[in-house]
């Protein structure tokens, strides 16, 4: 279902009413910790081509344009990277599922209702269940385009820094600074 086949693409095009492809747009910014990801937005600009997918790319700020827009959901149409989200399952699902967090990726009714009746299980085996299905739902409807896997990667002078006891990935940026153990003499 995910796998790279540009004549099935565009099969799969013609069969969605766009013969001749369509035009999108993408948003170009720069992300602490991630350079990479404008590149990797001008690769994928190439891949969509070859489809007949015409993406036009757009300089953008971050704080200034993209989180606004996605705030005032005024972001459809938009494609953006970011680095993927590493948060536990139920904080991914509030974040971008349920309309408690900035993206608004994906929401449905049905999506919705899969949640509240997780919001009722206190057995860990059928919680278990529940977030297994709800991650095939978001899996077979699409909710992201995986065309890219890029973690942020953080580089310390051990001069500068001796420690950062970091308890885990929390999203989609650098996070727990505030555990950053400086070098003492």
């Amino acid at each position: 279902m995910y796998g790279y086949d540009p004549q099935a693409a565009k099969r799969l095009l013609t069969e969605a009413g766009y013969p001749k492809g369509f035009k999108a747009k993408a948003w170009l910014f720069p992300f602490a910790g991630a350079p990479e990801l404008i590149p990797v937005m001008e690769a994928i600009q190439v891949q969509l081509r070859e489809i007949g997918v015409e993406l036009a790319l757009e300089e953008a700020d971050w704080s200034a344009t993209v989180r606004p827009k996605l705030r005032e959901r005024k972001a459809s149409g938009y494609l953006w990277a970011l680095p993927p989200s590493k948060k536990a399952v139920e904080a991914q699902l509030q974040t971008f599922n349920m309309g408690k967090g900035l993206p608004h990726i994906f929401e449905t009714d049905e999506l919705y209702t899969m949640w509240e009746d997780l919001l009722q299980i206190a057995d860990p085996k059928a919680m278990d269940a529940q977030l297994r299905k709800i991650g095939n739902y978001k899996f077979d409807h699409f909710e992201t385009i995986p065309l890219f896997e890029v973690g942020i990667e953080v580089l310390a002078d051990p001069k500068i820094v001796q420690d950062w006891r970091f308890p885990g990935w929390d999203g989609g940026d650098i996070g727990h600074t505030w555990l950053i153990g400086p070098v003492t003499t």
